[in-house]
């Protein structure tokens, strides 16, 4: 019996040429997190609800120029959740050493 070994296990699941399982979870999240907030939502602010609704799909699942390999939820995410009290370094010589490769 041939198995194949996946080399990566963090890459997303693809369903389709452009649907991942994560653009699937945070639309049933979104859909859940409408149908709760409706109820609260006037009716003549319906339609820019759902318009700010679908906004925030798009924005949360958008992938940054910056970080391509990031949705712009998990990059928020980690912004929000960051220690605030450790310190980071920068080193810019090594982005100089990226771009001269690329």
């Amino acid at each position: 019996m041939n198995y194949k070994i996946p080399t990566e296990i963090t890459a997303e699941l693809k369903l389709n040429k452009w649907f991942y399982l994560t653009d699937l979870l945070v639309l049933i999240g979104m859909l859940v997190m409408g149908f709760v907030l409706h109820a609260m939502i006037h009716p003549s602010l319906t339609i820019p609800f759902i318009i700010f609704m679908v906004a925030l799909y798009g924005f949360w699942l958008w992938k940054p120029k910056t970080n391509p390999n990031m949705r712009m939820l998990s990059a928020v995410w980690m912004m929000l959740s960051r220690d605030r009290a450790t310190y980071h370094a920068h080193d810019p010589h090594e982005d100089e050493a990226k771009e001269d490769k690329a």
